[in-house]
């Protein structure tokens, strides 16, 4: 169902479109723990710190593509909100053809630099080989990858937030039965959980396709329709390589750190792996909230109502900081449980170890996840106002950032201390952004009369 974001009361509008989106991304983590209990209870720790060890290395790839497709689709939001209908189809045409092209450069150039890549981050000898086995099957199947990413960017673009949901609990479910199938019933190792995500993943962006196609006219494009038009491809570029910059600047802050963890051995990288699942978790209402956001605002940036994108940012701080709090003690609570979970297959003694080192990753992580959120509020806004440029300098002094202060913990030996240069980055870059928001909103004020604006903010309900 599609959602017109532009009118009616902000906060059920809003509710509306994120619920689907944080039951989609639970699940979504729900099947990422399946591959890593699995792996820690038939495989071992070991294989667990090789799968978390180049999590990174996907992120990198993965969220170069996330952020193109991402950016392309904020065209395709403000052209929904502007009732803009042949503006649509040209943009689903355009986001079309950048995918394909995306995928393709983005396989042959993981696999090609990847040997270098698992070099520089000083993995351990005993994971080295699991590491790069499970990672060289994912950029294999980026394809699949890419396609759910582009039809769900495409199908939120136009509000509907509910079809990504049950494709998505049918990926879920295929990669659960796949996880038991390759790695429990059929010893494939880590292979086996990498093959099952990429055939889920594969599954669902095929089954979100036909049903866009089939069942959302707004999005359907038909063959004499579908044409290069290089005037929207490079709108989409110049929206979309920002957003795609800024997501691999903010993996490669990523890489450091992780580069900075493998020095302490596998043991404190098993903790650190597990304590990211349970952080995922923490981090997909915050991850909905922000995608919520950037089609809120380019809807409402296509019709130029600048006090209701003010008042929706407003109402999204508010709901970050409430949820923030409480996930923040919930999961220093629950950490060392998780632990003893997922990573079952080994002796006491040895879960206890990785389980301290997990903790320490709640306590000088979780506990300022608010930061991350107002952090993804600001840079979510900014983009779907069209401002892509902003959150992708930001990415950089992020990079810089994350360089620093984990390589300055690593070099004293201290584990919390590069778990902490997160937090420290986030509240940086996030003050930042929101000062250039600020400073943006206030200007596209100015240009507007005041009469107007008050006509607009009084139809603006909560």
């Amino acid at each position: 169902m599609q959602l017109d974001m532009t009118r009616g009361r902000i906060l059920p509008t809003l509710l509306r479109f994120i619920a689907p989106l944080i039951i989609g991304n639970l699940f979504q983590q729900v099947y990422n723990l399946t591959d890593m209990y699995i792996a820690g209870r038939f495989i071992g720790a070991n294989a667990v710190a090789a799968v978390g060890s180049v999590g990174a290395l996907m992120f990198l790839l993965l969220g170069f593509m996330m952020g193109l497709t991402s950016g392309c689709t904020v065209l395709t939001a403000q052209r929904f909100g502007a009732g803009d209908a042949e503006g649509v189809k040209k943009s689903v045409a355009g986001t079309a053809i950048i995918s394909v092209a995306m995928a393709i450069a983005g396989t042959l150039a993981g696999l090609i630099l990847l040997d270098g890549a698992l070099k520089l981050m000083n993995m351990s000898a005993d994971i080295y080989d699991d590491g790069k086995a499970y990672i060289q099957i994912i950029y294999l199947g980026l394809a699949g990858n890419m396609l759910y990413n582009s039809v769900s960017s495409l199908l939120r673009a136009a509000g509907d937030s509910k079809a990504s949901l049950y494709f998505l609990l049918l990926s879920a479910g295929l990669n659960v039965v796949l996880d038991i199938l390759l790695i429990a019933v059929i010893p494939m190792g880590v292979k086996g959980a990498a093959i099952a995500t990429i055939i889920s993943q594969t599954v669902s962006g095929a089954a979100s396709l036909i049903y866009m196609v089939k069942k959302v006219p707004a999005l359907r494009v038909s063959r004499a329709e579908f044409k290069i038009d290089w005037g929207v491809i490079m709108a989409q570029l110049k929206m979309g390589l920002p957003m795609a910059l800024q997501f691999t600047i903010t993996a490669m802050g990523i890489v450091a750190i992780q580069s900075a963890l493998n020095t302490f051995g596998t043991d404190p990288v098993a903790g650190y792996a597990v304590a990211v699942k349970v952080d995922q978790f923490v981090q997909q209402p915050i991850f909905a909230l922000s995608m919520a956001m950037t089609t809120f605002a380019a809807q409402n940036k296509g019709r130029e109502l600048y006090g209701r994108i003010k008042k929706g940012t407003l109402l999204m701080i508010g709901l970050a900081i409430l949820y923030c709090s409480f996930s923040a003690a919930l999961s220093r609570t629950i950490m060392r449980s998780a632990v003893r979970f997922i990573i079952s297959g080994e002796s006491a003694q040895r879960i206890e170890a990785i389980a301290s080192y997990a903790q320490i990753y709640a306590n000088n992580t979780l506990t300022f996840i608010v930061a991350l959120a107002l952090l993804m509020l600001a840079r979510n806004v900014l983009q779907g106002c069209g401002y892509s440029f902003f959150p992708m300098i930001g990415a950089v002094l992020e990079l810089g950032a994350r360089f620093y202060f984990s390589a300055r913990a690593a070099v004293q030996g201290d584990f919390g201390g590069v778990c902490f240069a997160q937090p420290i980055t986030w509240s940086i870059v996030g003050a930042i952004l929101w000062a250039v928001f600020i400073i943006i909103y206030c200007r596209k004020m100015k240009g507007k009369e005041f009469a107007s604006i008050k006509r607009e903010e009084g139809l603006c309900q909560y």
